[in-house]
Formats: structure tokens, C-alpha cells, sequence
């Protein structure tokens, strides 16, 4: 089963071509990585299926609805379904709110019980204690602030997860730690990964698919290739 389908989408700003004729799919519980240099458009295609950023052209599915229908009649659903982590978690974590705020804030949103027992869980299935419940962002590392950023999104139990550069800035020994957690809790939850990188090491190591994106020039503008990966998408 497919979670994503796109077919035949085509972005673009300006005369500023980013891809065209782009068509894929992502099967359910797989890792499907998004690859190519910076500034080739992988961060605007991720935010495209988040339903984050509008494009020209195509279509795009998810769980066979179409995406622009979905996110009209049940909007709340996508978003807990769906999520993203980024680059720079400290963007992304109120520096004002204490870990256990951040932690608490999804249950919220969504309506969702929890106890103080539930929040220690996720911290502990992240690789982490009690201990940071009463941190704030500020008082961590970049490999902490992304673990938090992995257990918040846990508190919902996604079905799709967007990785958008996530292992970038940080040292081997931490992206090592990183991916090899990645790969326990999806063990655990069992859903799906778009991994956004330009890291060929990472997508080799922890992907089942790829689709590689190039820039080339065509008549003075820029124009997105897509090539399929080493797996059909």
C-alpha cells in the first residue's frame, strides 16, 4: 500500500522551474529519502506534501485521498498524522517552555490523556531521563534538542514522518546515535519516513527508497530532474 502518491507535479517560482512532471510514490513503513544538492528543492517538496506549500500542477494522494480535498474536510487528522521534524530543532521548541511544556502540548492540541508517567515514557524511548522534563531548550545539546523534537511527535503516534535535514550540524558519533534510534522507535511505531538529506552515507545506510534530485540549465532557467532510485518509486 501507498501512504503518498504524487503524479505529475510541477513547482515553480517565477520563471524559476523546480520540477516538473515529478511522479512517485511512498509505500507504507518504508524509509523513502529525498536526495540532492542544496537548493535542488527538496525541503520545498517536503513542505508540498505536508500541505505546507502550494504547486502549479499534479496531484498528490495520501492514503489515496487527494491531498487538496483532505486538508479541507479534515484537516486535523493530516497534521496528527503527518509530521516533521527540521534542521534546526531550537527553531521549532519554544525556548520559553520547559521540556515537560513542549511534551505536553500535543496531548492538548489533540485531546489526547496523558499522565507525567506518559511524558517520562517518550523521553526514555528517545534516550533520555526524567531529568529533562524541567529543562529548558536552551540548557541542551543539538543532539538532545533533537531527541525532544523525536518525542514530541511521538506523543501522536504518526503515520508519516518527515525528516528535513535532521542529522545536519551535528558530529559522526551523534548522527550514528541519531540514525540508529531512528530505526528502533520506527521498529517500534511502525510508520513511515521521507528523509530529506544530500548525505549519500545516511540514504545508504537507512533507506529502502530513493528519489534523487538534480538542477540542470535549460534555456537560461533552472529545471528539476528527477531520477529514479536504486528501488522504483
Amino acid at each position: 500500500m501507498n501512504i503518498i502518491k504524487v503524479r505529475n507535479l510541477k513547482k515553480s517560482f517565477g520563471d524559476n522551474v523546480v520540477f516538473e512532471n515529478l511522479t512517485f510514490s511512498v509505500k507504507k513503513g518504508s524509509i523513502f529519502s529525498i536526495v540532492g544538492p542544496s537548493g535542488s528543492g527538496k525541503s520545498t517538496l517536503g513542505k508540498i506534501i505536508l500541505g505546507l506549500e502550494k504547486y502549479d500542477s499534479g496531484e498528490i494522494y495520501y492514503k489515496e485521498s487527494l491531498l487538496e480535498d483532505l486538508l479541507k474536510k479534515n484537516k486535523k487528522r493530516f497534521r496528527r498524522e503527518v509530521q516533521i521534524i527540521l534542521q534546526n530543532s531550537s527553531s521549532s521548541l519554544n525556548p520559553r517552555q520547559k521540556i515537560k511544556e513542549i511534551l505536553k502540548e500535543p496531548f492538548l492540541i489533540h485531546k489526547i490523556s496523558f499522565t507525567d508517567k506518559s511524558l517520562v515514557k517518550l523521553l526514555e524511548e528517545v534516550g533520555l531521563n526524567s531529568s529533562f522534563l524541567n529543562r529548558y531548550p536552551r540548557e541542551m545539546s543539538g543532539g538532545q534538542r533533537q531527541r525532544i523534537a523525536i518525542a514530541r511527535i511521538l506523543t501522536l503516534r504518526p503515520e508519516l514522518i518527515i525528516l528535513d535535514e535532521i542529522l545536519r550540524g551535528l558530529d559522526l558519533s551523534l548522527q550514528g546515535q541519531l540514525m540508529n534510534l531512528i530505526l528502533k522507535i520506527k521498529k517500534s511505531y511502525g510508520f513511515t519516513i521521507i528523509m530529506i538529506t544530500h548525505n549519500k552515507e545516511i540514504v545508504d545506510f537507512l533507506s529502502d527508497y530513493i528519489l534523487r534530485l538534480q538542477n540542470s540549465v535549460v534555456s537560461g532557467k533552472k529545471q528539476r530532474i528527477g531520477t529514479p532510485p536504486r528501488e522504483d518509486v
